[in-house]
């Protein structure tokens, strides 16, 4: 009797563990592809549309951080080469950091010098980006 309740606990441990894994791999790939869709659905605003964006306008830019400190930010903007290759320019932006601001895949502290990241915000009146959402891409894509 003791052999058919140990054979009985083992198919229910492998049972668990097959249920574990296969629920492990779901979220992972949804985390993975709902980073896609973020970077899909949120492309770099060409840098030529940078310096003329009006007052008050919704922009969007994957940029690599050169500069944080105080609440502020600045970075070179990236062109997208592929969902996850991009290449440094020459534009650059600044960036205020406002306390409202969402963060997707990371948080605040991934805020640093050298990360890049996805902002979304809207051009102030000193020609800088008040963040509304930022997305963490550091470990995520490459910068040649």
């Amino acid at each position: 009797m003791q052999q058919k309740s140990d054979s009985h606990m083992a198919r229910w441990i492998g049972l668990i563990v097959v249920v574990l894994t296969v629920t492990l791999i779901a979220v992972r790939s949804v985390g993975v592809r709902a980073m896609r869709m973020q970077t899909a659905a949120a492309a770099p605003t060409n840098n030529d549309q940078l310096p003329k964006a009006q007052l008050g306008s919704q922009l969007k830019a994957v940029v690599e951080l050169t500069s944080v400190g105080d609440g502020k930010a600045e970075g070179l903007v990236l062109d997208k080469h592929s969902e996850t290759a991009y290449q440094r320019s020459k534009a650059t932006l600044q960036i205020d950091l406002a306390p409202a601001t969402k963060f997707v895949m990371g948080s605040v502290g991934d805020v640093r010098k050298g990360a890049v990241v996805h902002v979304t915000g809207t051009v102030s009146q000193n020609r800088r980006l008040e963040t509304s959402q930022i997305v963490i891409l550091t470990g995520y894509v490459s910068v040649d």
